[in-house]
């Protein structure tokens, strides 16, 4: 049978075929999502002798072909580990309560550590948080559970466990089916928390009801900086929620609420409360339908904002309109790290109007990003005047539909 590019045996650029393992360490392959292949007693017993000993970063790369790299930072000797790594990476190996044993008890220098997509069982995230509820993962700042299905009951055992923790700074919990409760579970721990600086609740089918608990924990909670809820099916009903927090919280610089279907009701509730707000630096709003009437709002409140720099609201449906509304919000001076309006309808008229509102400022924008705007010749026009005299570092125009004079200013 002649081999198909399917079944064909690999080649060499020189056309010959390739034999075995011709590099003695040669890296291999992480295996694809959702193939899994859980680690042997051997493995572990190898992992935790690793752990132990002093190896250079080449020894510590790849452990078996289930898709486990521990990664060592030197700090003894130039090409060796003091003793033990610092950062431990187990992606699809199928981590079992035996992997998390030996870590936890091997290591307490352990600073960072990486659990993606291993389907951790709850009696393995169980051992988790008996080690960070005692804090006998002394060193332990950042912990990563994304991909993992611990479901509610994980997420609550979780955030019993952050009521004690004194080391955790990050906490990633992407797309870990964490659901409402789960999500409320946490919200109530960040009360007794001070500790946690960065947590990512991504994609977790939170809901509405799952942010309610967030307003009177942030309230009382001043570590948090970084609140990650993008694509968890909010609405209008959870913006509102979010706006009591930010008008109660004064620490949260950067808040991230992408593809949550706000809608020009909640951006308008989120406007409002940055009229109070003065710890928001940065607010990532993409994908929220919020249209020319919930740009306005936001470009009416942030006027009155002297802390937000950075305002994302790509994929939001926003015409010359809304963009004329936020071109006065840049006469204010606020934002001075980026203005995102990828993929909206901002026209050359809207960008006719950015560029006047930018030629007003009395200080630069870092970065302007108006990709998929139907902007054409004329709307290009202005914002090259901009970058030429100082007032946008930079500008991303691709896909506007620019010819031969646009592309001659941009050449420029």
């Amino acid at each position: 049978m002649k081999p198909t590019p399917s079944n064909r045996p690999p080649r060499n650029t020189d056309g010959s075929k390739r034999r075995g393992n011709a590099c003695k360490r040669s890296r291999r392959r992480l295996p694809s999502a959702g193939v899994l292949r859980r680690l042997t007693e051997d493995e572990v017993a190898g992992l935790q002798a690793r752990l132990r000993n002093k190896l250079s970063p080449d020894d510590l790369e790849t452990l078996g072909e289930g898709g486990l790299i521990v990664n060592g930072q030197s700090d003894g000797a130039p090409g060796q580990i003091n003793g033990i790594t610092h950062t431990l990476v187990l992606k699809r190996c199928a981590a079992d309560d035996g992997l998390l044993l030996t870590w936890a008890a091997s290591n307490q220098k352990l600073r960072t550590v990486l659990l993606e997509d291993n389907l951790l069982s709850l009696d393995c995230v169980t051992e988790i948080v008996s080690a960070l509820a005692s804090n006998k993962l002394g060193a332990l700042q950042a912990l990563c559970i994304r991909w993992n299905p611990i479901k509610a009951e994980g997420a609550a055992a979780i955030a019993t466990a952050l009521r004690t923790n004194t080391t955790l700074r990050s906490l990633d919990l992407v797309n870990s089916e964490v659901g409402t409760f789960g999500a409320m579970a946490l919200g109530h721990s960040l009360k007794h928390n001070r500790f946690l600086t960065a947590l990512d609740l991504d994609s977790n089918a939170i809901g509405p009801s799952g942010v309610q608990a967030l307003p009177s924990a942030l309230k009382e909670n001043h570590s948090l900086l970084t609140l990650r809820l993008n694509r968890n099916g909010l609405g209008p009903a959870g913006a509102e929620h979010v706006a009591e927090l930010l008008r109660g919280n004064s620490t949260l610089t950067s808040l991230h609420l992408c593809g949550n279907s706000f809608k020009e009701a909640g951006a308008t509730n989120l406007a409002s409360a940055l009229r109070s707000n003065r710890a928001l630096n940065s607010l990532h709003l993409a994908d929220n339908d919020i249209g020319d009437e919930g740009a306005s709002a936001l470009a009416d409140n942030i006027l009155c904002n002297p802390s937000l720099a950075t305002l994302a609201l790509a994929r939001n449906k926003i015409g010359p309109a809304g963009a004329e509304a936020l071109a006065q919000s840049l006469l204010g001076g606020s934002l001075r790290e980026l203005l995102d309006l990828n993929y909206n309808h901002v026209g050359h008229e809207g960008a006719a109007a950015i560029a006047a509102g930018l030629g007003a400022r009395t200080c630069r924008l870092e970065a302007l990003q108006l990709r998929s705007n139907g902007l054409g010749d004329e709307g290009v026009k202005g914002l090259c005047l901009a970058v030429e005299r100082g007032l946008v570092t930079k500008l991303d125009l691709n896909n506007n539909g620019v010819k031969e004079e646009g592309a001659t200013r941009l050449v420029a």
